[in-house]
């Protein structure tokens, strides 16, 4: 890290697409920089990586005390190991907000935030590009400009010119563009003439190519005397940073260049203008600041009379050669033209003293100043110049030449408009600069006049705009209606001058009140031309005029419209939503359906649509019947109808049982707003409804029960085949509308119920509705308590395509099965079959066919429940029983345990735990295959399987045999990980009968109408107590302070040595070590200790193997020459935790190795806080059901003996 060098902080990995490239495995160094950006002190700076592998500390403390001053930077840094996969992590930052002496600012703390991505994903890349320029006048290569690799002559038509026989220098630049680091980069290029292929710029030297790094070669190709056009190619191997490779694919690129030695000079010429005393500074990036490019007269700059022209001429060479002997020429003699640009964008710099010579793309720009224009002017400027070679020579092309014409006019063309624009003061809007209609109206002529209540005020807005080329002062606008005295309520150009200069708007205002007959009136408008400085052009004075005309004419008119809707189904009536009048049934074509026998209910419409106000309003609906009619709606509440104003009647026919077509009139006088007459005639107006008496719709037809009559295809595939049977008489039905609220035509909401099978709702209006297969027949004892809807490639998810003979029901929502929303009108499918009646398409109600719909069916299959015991495999008493698998009466249940229903695929579709006798239940099953699972959360910490496991004999693996009160869970090892399964269960065929013990309590019954044939409540699941043993194995040779006393005393002194990596195994009472199998083994850890888990209650002891004591060979094998210590009452099995319970069995030499006398664990009586080392963490039963007092110590063996002999002659030495 160099605080001086942003680069050396890392990558910006903010996105995906800029994640950093860490090669597997690898490390990633994190710099987080937190900089103070405001304009206060920050104290409690809090940085969060939120990476738990990831610690930071702080690299760069800025000035080093605990306060970051304004734009004062922190670095911190932390380092990832071993990424293995993508990271994207977010840093964030809080700083609380001081004063400079430490104080609150009282301001809430500031946070950021920031993002880094970083991917184990290797995606390499390398990019080639080409570039050429002649050798004469080339460039030195420099790594900090581009420009100086020379031309990108990627095609023909930007090929580099190179004169014949002269020479051309490429460059090629290559960059890796992946996130991976490239290797033996091998660069080529096509042109054999070219002299070696130098790499020039090898960025940091070294020979990998990391991500971003760019190489640049070069070459010189000599004597160029024809086009060419050549190729190089790149290509180089992924690796990681360490220089293994990748393992992918090599990667490459390819780039061309052209050059050509066929010169093609040519220049252009851009002539502009602009008054000299308002001249933009000349910048060479903004061509603007050349001025006006007046080619024509229509396009001529204005220069006011005797003031001076500024002209800017640009040259730019547009060919492909040098171009010099450059002649430029103006046709006006007393503007004398001065270079002030010679190539400032090939050169970088304006400057007027660079060489004479012009390279292609060059511009110059030349500038002169005409002084005191009186007249009109239009002239030329000329530019000539002989194509060379870079060198200076002659290409011996003819010269090329160009030429620009330029305008100036000093004619003042001043010009003013007017216009003016009103409206009624009364809710009258803001003016607003950026929203003409809040001007007013533009009503120009009588029959556009604005209409403005008798007495009533108009506010006019009067806009006066500079149309001209001048200035314009003395500004005078004149209103001739002495009422109105118009303001100046906006200036334009904000500057509030007297001056109103070209293009500028100025708005004025004015109120004329009490209007009690027609105006026409004029605004005038008069202005003097100025010149910028206010001096007078000496032009007559521009003006302008516009008319607004504003009326008081009594135009009354009134509107009638006449809605209808069945009164059954009607909204209440809200003023602000149209729709709740009804219909505008105004045509036969549009009439109202109304239910034979039910209501029509009437609303009508009055509206006041003229100018004036309205009196003695009479509404007569020409309804005798249509009783209650009332004025629902008076708006203002008066009994004056004013302009715009509406009011709503409402009336009702009952029992309606024809077609009906009738008229609603409306009259009213037109009146004053202080309510004398107008003397106006009467207005009129009315309006015309029909109602159609409709006999009404049915909707229904048949459920079923979708078994497949013996055809396992056909079963649950959610059509009505040939033999399949209707659902028992009495299935209840209900009718929603849309919303699935129940319908309710005035007598409750609507039900039905089958008969064999069939089920019909008629004498419905028309609209939206949903069947449903009511919740009531989906309970205990309810008809369809154990059925479940079809769910086969038959159902029809969209009940409105009609289909026949399929299912319309969905999924039980609100223990419920309904249909989608069935639109009912007169265009329902026809000739339905098979119905109730036994006629196509009769619905036995009376109902038209086409008003009919005879297609909502509803599939239902039998389904299945699967169950049944989980209980405690503990013999209940008789220790012969114990852990058989077989479950014998007195064995308890087991209360709340979760089990997991496994489809065919293995995934968890659904739960359920035992009830407090230890039974379980999946119901609603359909036919398939099945497992069922003891979670393995039962086994965790806190489950209620903590301390159990599996019994581990009698396991029934094929649970299809139906074999009752037997365990058909399979061993796990790791059963508190995966739980424990049954094995796959078929459900469909005939299922076994009169199982028992049984939650419902009679044999073979789930407690549901299902027949026992359809249930299998055979699964049973039986756990016993885990228990485990363990403890020490040490050398008993005593502690140095104290041999004496704790050499082989059976007890381990701390300081004893533990005996580490040894085998040791459990065997059950009666067991051969000799012989039998061990139920377990394991090793002694580094401190000797060992432990056994989850081991059923029973008997045991601890062995250790003999092939452990013995020499093998020359290898002494760990226990060679040790046996049991003897020094603790070793071998009398007793729970002390201080005995040393290895016992010689029967002595040492013999086979069978080293072992513990026989012991018994039983869960919860085991002894506690004992000095157990081999229980650790990984074991999972309690204190109370792990005996950690299986200690076995032992001690090394001497040897002593030597001869026994006779002593013939008595001398004492064996001769």
């Amino acid at each position: 890290y160099n605080p001086l060098d942003n680069a050396t902080l890392g990558v910006d990995a903010q996105d995906v697409q800029n994640a950093l490239y860490i090669a597997y495995d690898g490390r990633a160094v994190y710099r987080i920089a937190v900089t103070n950006t405001g304009n206060t002190w920050l104290n409690d700076v809090q940085v969060d990586d939120q990476l738990d592998g990831c610690t930071l500390g702080l690299i760069d403390h800025g000035d080093g005390n605990d306060s970051m001053m304004p734009a004062e930077r922190w670095v911190y840094e932390c380092t990832l190991d071993d990424i293995r996969k993508d990271v994207r992590n977010t840093a964030t930052v809080e700083a609380s907000v001081i004063n400079p002496d430490g104080s609150s600012t009282s301001q809430s703390p500031v946070d950021d935030a920031d993002v880094a991505n970083v991917t184990t994903a290797a995606l390499p890349s390398v990019t080639l590009k080409k570039y050429v320029q002649p050798v004469i006048g080339a460039t030195a290569y420099d790594a900090s400009d581009d420009l100086s690799l020379g031309q990108d002559a990627n095609d023909a038509q930007t090929a580099a010119l190179i004169s014949y026989d002269g020479a051309a220098v490429y460059r090629i630049v290559v960059t890796n563009t992946g996130n991976t680091w490239l290797k033996n980069v091998v660069v080529t290029d096509e042109l054999d003439d070219c002299s070696e292929l130098t790499r020039i710029d090898a960025a940091d030297g070294d020979e990998m190519l990391i991500p971003a790094e760019r190489w640049v070669y070069e070459c010189t190709l000599d004597k160029v005397n024809e086009d060419v056009r050549n190729v190089a190619n790149v290509e180089a191997q992924p690796v990681n940073p360490d220089g293994t490779p990748t393992n992918q694919s090599p990667v490459d690129a390819f780039d061309s260049a052209h050059v050509t030695t066929v010169p093609r000079p040519g220049l252009s010429m851009i002539k502009a203008v602009q008054p000299a005393a308002t001249a933009v500074a000349y910048l060479p990036d903004d061509l603007l600041s050349l001025g006006q490019d007046s080619q024509d007269a229509s396009t001529a700059a204005l220069i006011p009379y005797g003031e001076d022209a500024l002209y800017r001429i640009a040259v730019m060479n547009t060919g492909n050669t040098w171009l010099g002997n450059i002649l430029f020429t103006e046709e006006l003699e007393a503007c004398d033209a001065e270079i002030i640009d010679r190539g400032y964008n090939i050169h970088g710099d304006v400057q007027a003293d660079y060489d004479a010579v012009m390279q292609p793309g060059e511009t110059w720009v030349y500038e002169c100043t005409l002084e005191n224009v009186e007249v009109a002017i239009r002239n030329l400027a000329h530019v000539a110049a002989y194509p060379i070679n870079p060198d200076g020579s002659s290409t011996n092309q003819a010269e090329v030449d160009t030429q620009d014409v330029a305008h100036v006019t000093t004619e003042a063309l001043p010009a003013i408009s007017l216009r003016k624009y009103v409206q009624n003061a009364d809710g009258a809007q803001p003016y607003a600069a950026d929203d003409t209609l809040t001007l007013g109206v533009d009503a120009q002529d009588a029959a556009n006049a604005l209409y403005i209540p008798y007495d009533g005020s108009a506010l006019y807005r009067i806009v006066v705009g500079n149309t001209g080329n001048t200035a314009l002062d003395n500004v005078v606008l004149n209103d001739p209606m002495t009422a109105c005295n118009p303001v100046r309520i906006a200036h334009g150009d904000s500057d509030i001058g007297e001056i109103l200069l070209p293009g500028e708007y100025w708005v004025y205002e004015c109120t004329v009140d009490n209007i009690n007959e027609d105006l026409r009136n004029t605004a005038e408008v008069e202005a003097n031309p100025v010149l910028g400085s206010g001096q007078s052009t000496g032009q007559s004075p521009v003006d302008a005029q516009d008319v607004a005309h504003v009326t008081t004419e009594p135009k009354p008119a009134i509107t009638v419209k006449k809605y209808v809707q069945p009164g059954a189904t009607a909204q209440p009536y809200l003023a602000a939503d149209p729709a709740t009048l009804g219909h505008d049934a105004e045509g036969v074509s549009t009439a109202v359906n109304i239910p034979y026998m039910g209501s029509a209910l009437f609303r009508i419409t009055v509206q006041n649509t003229g100018n004036t106000w309205l009196k003695d309003v009479v509404v007569d609906e020409q309804l005798p019947q249509c009783s209650g009619f009332t004025v629902i709606d008076r708006d203002t509440g008066d009994d004056y109808l004013q302009p715009s104003e509406r009011w709503v009647f409402e009336c009702l026919i009952d029992e309606v049982t024809e077609d009906i077509r009738n008229t609603a009139t409306v009259s009213a006088y037109a009146i004053n707003p202080d309510g004398t007459p107008t003397n106006q005639s009467s207005v009129t107006d009315l309006d015309v409804a029909h109602i159609h008496a409709h006999e009404g719709h049915s909707l229904g037809n048949f459920v079923w029960i979708d078994d497949g009559n013996g055809n396992d295809s056909d079963r649950n595939n959610g059509i009505a085949d040939v033999g399949e049977p209707a659902v028992p008489d009495g299935v209840v039905l209900e009718l929603n509308d849309a919303t699935g609220q129940p319908v309710d035509l005035g007598s409750g909401p609507l039900t039905t119920t089958t008969s064999d099978g069939f089920y019909l709702f008629s004498a419905l209006p028309a609209g939206d509705y949903q069947v449903c297969v009511a919740a009531g027949n989906f309970v205990s004892f309810g008809l369809l308590e154990t059925y479940s809807v079809s769910s086969g490639a038959g159902n029809e998810a969209d009940a409105n395509s009609d289909g026949d003979q399929n299912n319309n029901g969905r999924t039980l929502v609100d223990g419920k099965i309904c249909s989608s929303v069935v639109t009912l009108d007169d265009q329902e499918p026809v000739s339905e079959s098979p119905t109730a009646s036994g006629q196509s398409g009769n619905d036995a109600a009376g109902t038209e066919d086409a008003s009919s719909n005879l297609t909502v069916d509803f599939g239902f299959v039998p389904t299945y429940s699967l169950g049944n015991f989980v209980w405690i495999d503990n013999g209940a008493g008789d220790a012969d029983h114990n852990n058989n698998g077989q479950w014998e009466s007195g064995e308890p249940g087991v209360s709340d345990v979760k089990l997991e229903l496994l489809d065919a695929s293995g995934q968890a579709t659904g739960i359920t735990t035992t009830t407090r006798n230890g039974y379980y239940l999946f119901d609603y099953l359909l036919a398939g295959t099945y497992q069922v699972r003891l979670a393995a959360d039962n086994f965790a910490a806190g489950g209620v399987l903590e301390h159990y496991q599996s019994c581990d004999v009698n396991d029934e693996t094929n649970p299809n045999r139906d074999i009752d009160h037997n365990d058909n869970g399979l061993d796990s090892n790791q059963f508190d990980v995966n739980g424990i399964s049954s094995g796959i269960i078929v459900l469909g065929d005939r299922e076994p009968e009169l199982e028992q013990p049984v939650l419902a309590g009679r044999a073979g019954s789930d407690g549901s109408r299902r027949a026992d044939r359809d249930n299998n409540l055979t699964v049973d699941f039986c756990v016993v107590a885990m228990t485990g043993v363990g403890n020490r194995l040490w050398i008993d040779e005593g502690i140095d302070s104290d041999t004496a006393t704790t050499r082989n005393n059976g007890i381990y002194d701390e300081g004893e040595e533990p005996l580490a990596n040894i085998m040791i195994e459990v065997f059950g009472e009666g067991q051969d070590p000799d012989m039998d199998v061990p139920l377990a083994t394991t090793m002694s850890d580094r401190f000797g200790c060992y432990a056994f888990d989850k081991l059923p209650e029973g008997r045991y002891y601890i062995h250790v193997p003999y092939y452990q004591t013995v020499l093998s060979g020359t290898e002494a094998r760990p226990l060679y020459t040790y046996l049991s210590s003897q020094g603790n009452d070793g071998d009398t099995g007793v729970d002390d935790d201080q005995g040393e319970n290895g016992i010689n069995y029967p002595f040492i030499g013999d086979l069978s190795g080293l072992m513990t006398s026989v012991f018994e664990l039983t869960a919860g009586q085991e002894p506690q806080n004992e000095r157990q080392c081999g229980r650790g963490t990984a074991v999972v039963v309690g204190d109370d059901s792990f005996d950690g007092t299986k200690d076995i110590g032992v001690l090394r063996y001497m040897e002593l003996g030597d001869r026994v002999w006779f002593d013939t002659n008595a001398n004492g030495r064996q001769d």
